[in-house]
């Protein structure tokens, strides 16, 4: 391997222009390519508080149809028990609203501030991972009698308070007042299934929000439970249901829930379909491939300059015994560590502009889109094995696109070919 790496740095010392240029187009397509990899997969990669994205499935909707009309709408908390509460093979189930809802907040030390708040209940905690800064999370008991026990982000709490340890602290919310029993680290809005700035109980005992009031059912299976039993004994329950309103020829439409988390991101979840994840990955693998083979192509070109450079080395290499796979081989080899070297250079851009100005990577993507705050991505956000594994992946497919045809053709030339090329 040293022995290569000394070879590449002659090589390109020899050739500069060609050099620096293919190590830019390298890192230029790497920066593209991982541009639109992060926009797209950082809606469905784990990060907290949602860091069990791979695990989690979901009840969402439902809809419904009569002779005289049909309705499609969120879950209402009817609909929640009936196809979701008590499911086998579920280790933990936790029900929270779909949407943030708008609000303002207000404490004797400011004047009232915009803040979205979600309600949820004491099993959400054990579901989703929030980092704790002060106090506690709420219990079963305080969702249940609906108090006014609430968690507050650490941002919203030095807004009303001055300090994140705000704990046992009271404040109001639409008016209402609200006592602080827990602080949890700020969420992403990217989060969309977590993010909030007003944690409120959701009690699931209300009558009011019976029906149609948004709520979403969030489920962990247990290990060997697979998400395709969870929706066999769902489509039971549809089937039951709709036995039950036959005689007033109703009938609830079964949509393949509980979805994963790639169903419940995708761009074609309505309430009165079913989520074509199929379609999507199809865009995505044509998008990818052609901020591959693009670049892939003018890299090719420059390539094939380079070892032009080299056919009397390839010569008496031949001359010598060396086989046409072993200078093949040596080339791709060669060329690998080129890509990698300039697609670590464009994956470290990439991530760098993601930080530091995250609307050119999530612009037009179609992701819940908060009332008050911004997007904010963190370095940690993108930098899990998933992601890595798909840039290197797409750093080796590079290599073997732009020197393939290059390295085929160094191998078919002839020791008598290439030394009459070097004395002529």
């Amino acid at each position: 391997m040293k022995t290569k790496i000394i070879q590449i740095y002659r090589d390109l010392r020899s050739q500069p222009v060609i050099a620096w240029v293919t190590l830019l187009g390298t890192t230029l397509s790497m920066f593209l390519f991982m541009t639109v990899l992060m926009g797209e997969q950082i809606k469905y990669v784990p990060f907290p508080p949602e860091g069990n994205r791979g695990r989690l499935v979901y009840g969402m909707n439902y809809e419904l149809n009569a002779p005289d009309y049909s309705m499609s709408s969120y879950l209402g908390f009817e609909q929640a028990r009936l196809f979701y509460d008590n499911l086998q093979g579920v280790e933990k189930q936790a029900w929270l609203e779909q949407n943030t809802s708008p609000g303002f907040a207000g404490s004797d030390r400011t004047s009232a501030i915009d803040a979205e708040s979600r309600r949820v209940d004491s099993n959400y905690w054990k579901l989703f991972n929030h980092t704790l800064v002060d106090g506690r999370l709420f219990n079963e008991n305080e969702t249940q009698s609906a108090s006014n026990s609430v968690v507050l982000t650490e941002s919203l709490a030095r807004k009303l308070f001055g300090t994140a340890k705000a704990a046992g602290m009271t404040f109001t919310y639409n008016l209402e007042p609200q006592t602080v029993v827990g602080v949890v680290k700020d969420v992403s809005p990217l989060a969309s299934i977590c993010y909030a700035e007003v944690y409120l109980p959701l009690n699931h005992a209300d009558t009011l929000l019976s029906k149609n009031c948004g709520i979403m059912v969030a489920m962990l299976p247990e290990q060997g439970t697979g998400i395709e039993a969870l929706r066999a004994q769902v489509e039971g329950r549809y089937a039951t249901e709709n036995t039950r309103l036959l005689p007033d020829s109703t009938r609830y439409v079964y949509h393949g829930q509980p979805y994963d988390h790639e169903q419940y991101s995708s761009d074609t979840i309505w309430s009165n379909t079913t989520p074509d994840t199929r379609e999507a990955r199809r865009k995505q693998l044509l998008t990818y491939i052609i901020l591959l083979l693009v670049p892939a192509i003018n890299l090719s070109s420059m390539l094939n300059s380079r070892l032009r450079q080299r056919v009397g080395e390839f010569g008496i290499r031949r001359a010598y015994g060396c086989t046409r796979g072993r200078i093949i081989t040596d080339v791709l080899w060669e060329n690998l560590l080129v890509t990698l070297a300039g697609g670590i250079i464009g994956i470290i851009l990439a991530i760098m502009v993601a930080v530091l100005n995250p609307d050119i990577v999530l612009s037009s993507k179609g992701i819940f889109s908060p009332v008050y705050s911004e997007y904010h991505i963190s370095a940690g956000m993108l930098l899990n094995w998933r992601m890595i594994g798909m840039a290197f992946l797409a750093c080796l497919i590079l290599n073997i696109i732009s020197a393939s045809v290059p390295a085929w053709r160094a191998s078919r030339v002839s020791p008598i070919d290439a030394i009459s090329a070097c004395n002529a």
